[in-house]
């Protein structure tokens, strides 16, 4: 009876602690992207995501590309990287919880919780920077800038 009671308690012992980094960290999280200028598009691994700011879920099995796209502004991208979730080591004598932990992304943690990108204003053939669809800014010989529409 002593043993059964001992073998019931390593199990349920060993399913609590099945796959410690998706149970500690979950298997995705909310990333912030903001933008300077505010009002971008996002696009998450090609795909319309919204506009800046904004939060989104993203799953940690893998890394993304983001990409801000604005009107007179120069297209700027960022990379949403990850990095091997330390709470795993916990799982380090179960094979299953490695497994579980890996398929499910749990392995992994993002390097950070969001971006913020500086978006550059185009500049033409001119020399003169685009700041919005009908005002340019140029500088003039005197060395003195000049906003013109």
């Amino acid at each position: 009876m002593n043993m059964r009671f001992v073998g019931i308690l390593t199990l349920a012992f060993s399913i609590l602690i099945t796959s410690c980094g998706t149970l500690f960290t979950g298997t995705s999280s909310t990333f912030l992207i903001s933008s300077e200028p505010d009002k971008a598009k996002v696009y998450v691994n090609g795909m319309y995501s919204g506009q800046t700011p904004t939060s989104m879920i993203l799953k940690k099995d893998k890394d993304y590309n983001i990409v801000l796209k604005k009107d007179g502004y120069e297209d700027a991208s960022a990379i949403v990287s990850r990095s091997f979730n330390l709470v795993s080591i916990l799982n380090l004598l179960s094979p299953l919880c490695w497994l579980v932990d890996v398929v499910t992304g749990g392995v992994w943690k993002f390097d950070q919780e969001g971006v913020t990108v500086q978006m550059d204003p185009i500049k033409n053939k001119s020399g003169s920077i685009q700041i919005d669809s009908s005002l340019k800014m140029t500088t003039l010989k005197n060395g003195k800038t000049a906003i013109y529409q």
